[in-house]
């Protein structure tokens, strides 16, 4: 089963002039976000969230990607833009998802459910999800708060980083 996560207001909060919301995302607590500050023009939450998606986390994505949408193993994965390959190994076998990247030590774990993915990324501890259409997909990084696109043509995977605004390329190996 594929669960999204969602925010969820937890309370409304005033202090001062301020007025705030508190916000619950899936299980996690996320720093209060003004609603109404006279003088302050910023209502970001201060939080975390909404840094870029990290590079080990879009090669798991490519990764992942790749191997599901071409249904093979793959062995290595190649970051073109960092000119810097990963040897992975991982097993997609009755929707579950079980992957190791041997360079950084991390074990992705997840599941399938027809075109919908969701993993967690043990070094980074965030998840992931994705859903496939085709040969293309599009997904979310909750780490970063961030979604992306992508797609795959054979052995390259190809990712739109939403927060960057860029293009990442990547090849994967037998």
């Amino acid at each position: 089963m594929f669960f999204e996560k969602c925010f969820f207001v937890d309370r409304v909060c005033r202090k001062g002039d301020a007025h705030f919301i508190h916000l619950v995302y899936g299980n996690e607590i996320v720093q209060p976000v003004t609603l109404i500050n006279p003088g302050n023009e910023s209502i970001m939450p201060e939080t975390s969230k909404g840094e870029a998606m990290k590079d080990n986390l879009r090669v798991s994505v490519a990764y992942i990607a790749g191997s599901i949408i071409n249904k093979k193993n793959y062995s290595s994965l190649i970051d073109q833009s960092q000119n810097k390959t990963y040897q992975m190994n991982g097993n997609f076998d009755l929707g579950n998802i079980d992957v190791q990247n041997h360079g950084e030590g991390s074990k992705i774990v997840g599941m399938m459910s027809g075109s919908e993915v969701s993993f967690f990324h043990s070094v980074e501890n965030v998840s992931i999800s994705l859903k496939l259409n085709g040969t293309d997909f599009k997904g979310h990084d909750n780490g970063s708060d961030k979604d992306f696109t992508g797609s795959v043509n054979g052995k390259s995977v190809k990712i739109y980083d939403l927060g960057e605004y860029k293009n990442f390329y990547y090849a994967l190996g037998d």
